[in-house]
């Protein structure tokens, strides 16, 4: 299986790397393609909600930024990891403005499947999780 990792961390060598390392080395046991993009630290925009990417690019955002870099590899992914700490009750904003781009191609063609790692060096209670859990149903059942 063809495997994208989204790492939303701004620390690349942090416990969310770290937990993204792991899942790495598993899912190349048993034969998986993965590629792995460190979103923490990569100039991306959210989306402007233009709409020219169904318009008039073909799947194609007016943006010119370091997703340019992703959206390749994203057409090709069967399955979708997305790695973030929590922040203030969410993900990091980098990774949210990633997830917004995925707007781009209403639907990603090959997925498959989709995981999210959570990873907080806290306390979460669990009224946290539920309220994540909601915001990124919402976002793939809508999206993806």
């Amino acid at each position: 299986m063809n495997i994208l990792i989204l790492n939303g961390s701004p620390r690349p060598h942090g416990n969310t790397a770290a937990l993204v390392d792991v899942f790495i080395d598993e899912a190349q046991k048993v034969g998986h393609q993965i590629s792995v993009f460190q979103i923490g630290n990569k100039d991306i925009r959210g989306c402007k909600n233009c709409d020219s990417c169904h318009s008039t690019l073909n799947g194609n955002c007016v943006q010119k930024d370091d997703m340019q870099a992703i959206y390749p590899v994203m057409r090709e992914c069967e399955q979708l990891v997305i790695a973030s700490p929590i922040y203030y009750y969410s993900l990091t904003g980098q990774i949210h403005c990633a997830i917004e781009r995925i707007y781009a191609f209403e639907r990603l063609p090959k997925l498959k499947k989709r995981h999210y790692f959570l990873l907080r060096r806290a306390v979460v209670l669990h009224q946290q999780f539920r309220l994540i859990k909601t915001q990124l149903s919402d976002i793939w059942v809508q999206r993806i």
